[in-house]
Formats: structure tokens, sequence, C-alpha cells
């Protein structure tokens, strides 16, 4: 309850900043705050905008990775896979900027949005190397991988059926 507080706080703030100095639309790290309290109310076009637009201003933000990770989450939960599978392979392929996630985490969501697609050998093929890493982020990575590939085992043969799009919608309330 608390924490809910303060993003309406912030969102308070952040529109008052920008009605006072439209200038901040230069300021990555404003618009990379602004994308995030956005980002979190589900204000979906605007923090695309909002992180869009820090890359545009800075393309050497320090936090690039993590927009484009941001970006790949929001593009997914839209069922945008092929964006969505663009901006987590910037994030993965980005070495010198900080991200939330480690390089496992960000292949496991690209294994994910290649199972959206329908592409299932390529996920198979990811989640199969990525069980093969020592840097598996504890056994809680472990467990998700592990799951999707029994997913993927269980739901191979009805990838011919339409029924398998409602079958990705129930499973993916699930993840």
């Amino acid at each position: 309850m608390i924490r809910k507080f303060y993003f309406i706080l912030a969102l308070s703030a952040y529109q008052a900043a920008y009605a006072l100095d439209t200038k901040l639309n230069q300021n990555a790290e404003f618009l990379f705050g602004l994308g995030i309290v956005y980002h979190h109310y589900g204000i979906d076009n605007h923090a695309i905008r909002a992180y869009k637009q820090v890359l545009y201003v800075d393309s050497q933000f320090p936090r690039r990775s993590d927009i484009h990770l941001r970006l790949g989450l929001i593009y997914k939960k839209l069922g945008d896979y092929s964006s969505s599978l663009k901006y987590f392979q910037r994030a993965l392929g980005d070495s010198n900027s900080v991200c939330s996630l480690t390089r496992s985490e960000l292949s496991y969501l690209i294994g994910f949005v290649h199972e959206q697609q329908g592409h299932l050998a390529d996920a198979e093929s990811l989640y199969e190397k990525l069980l093969l890493q020592q840097d598996l982020v504890a056994t809680k990575l472990e467990g998700k991988v592990l799951r999707q590939i029994g997913w993927l085992y269980f739901y191979a043969p009805l990838t011919n059926n339409s029924n398998l799009d409602s079958l990705n919608v129930e499973r993916e309330n699930q993840i």
C-alpha cells in the first residue's frame, strides 16, 4: 500500500516537473524514471515513448540494457513477439551497460518468446543450452527452464492443433 502511494507521488512529481520545464524531454535520467513509473502503471504507450526517447537522447545511457529489457517485457505483454525478441536480444548483446537480469535470465525470456512465436525447436535448443550453463541463477531459473522443456515435450504433438493458441494463453497466465 505504501509503495503504491510512492508511485502515485512519483508520477505526480514527474508530471509537475515536465509541466514546468519542457526541456526535460532531453534529459535521459528524467525520461528513464518517467518510463519506469509509466511501466509500473501499465501505461505502455507512454512507457515505450519515454524509453525510446532515452535511447535517442543518449545512445550511451548507462542502463540501456535495462531499457531494452523493459521494452521487451512491454512488447511481450502486448503480444508483439517480434519486437519483444528484438529488444531482449539487444539487452543480451549489450555487455557494456547495466541490466536488472543476468544473461541466463535474458536467454530464458528469449526462449519463451520463441515458444510464443511457435518456434518450438529454437526454444528447446536455447533451453537445453541454458541447462548446460554453470551460472544459472540458483535453482529457481533451472526449475523454470525444466518446466518449459517439459511443456514443449508434452504439447509438441499439439502444434498442428487449433487449440494451441488457447493453451499458450493459459500457460502464459501461469508464468
